[in-house]
């Protein structure tokens, strides 16, 4: 008796799952690992000297001292029909510079096909490096030339996080910069249908 798909998929999902619950040692220390879009593969990296040494103190997400604090400063959405070119603006809300990170922009497009005149979604990801930022400033993100078609009564739905968390072998790796506050650097805007 050949095995349905369904059958196959939970099997899948068990070896994956297996994989997940192997016991922490088994990744080398000093490595960053995180899964990728392939079920049960991890993308592993060296860490740098000053982060494999472990994260500051911290209770709850927050951290006593002098560090930056990253959040989404602003993101825009469109106001017309046409190609909407994104943008979105990093806060660093105290005085301490803020050194390289990643971005990570989601966008969720519904829309109407004209053709068919049918609902249709289209979902995608970005992820942009950040060199750095000042001390009490807002810096943009460059999307590199990015440009989304929108038309009339499209909704689209921006979600970004700043500085993303990683999960590390023995931590949580909260994101490559230290901050005072690490619970605030996801925001998200449903844009109002395009004009």
């Amino acid at each position: 008796m050949r095995p349905s798909g369904l059958s196959l998929l939970t099997a899948l999902v068990i070896v994956s799952l297996a994989g997940c619950a192997q016991p922490r040692r088994e990744f080398p220390r000093g490595m960053l690992c995180h899964p990728t879009y392939v079920v049960g593969t991890l993308y592993c990296h060296d860490l740098p000297d000053a982060v494999s040494a472990g994260p500051s103190e911290m209770t709850g997400g927050h951290r006593a001292g002098d560090y930056p604090d990253l959040q989404v400063g602003a993101i825009r959405c469109p106001d017309r029909a046409g190609d909407f070119i994104p943008r979105v603006l990093v806060l660093n809300a105290t005085a301490t510079a803020a050194g390289p990170f990643d971005v990570v922009v989601d966008f969720a497009l519904e829309t109407v096909n004209p053709s068919t005149n049918r609902p249709e979604s289209m979902r995608f990801s970005v992820t942009r490096r950040v060199l750095g930022v000042p001390g009490n400033t807002r810096v943009p993100v460059d999307f590199g030339g990015l440009t989304i078609p929108v038309i009339e009564n499209d909704t689209l739905t921006i979600s970004v996080t700043v500085d993303p968390a990683l999960v590390a072998p023995d931590w949580l790796l909260w994101g490559k910069v230290n901050e005072t506050d690490e619970t605030n650097n996801s925001d998200s805007r449903q844009c109002d249908p395009v004009p």
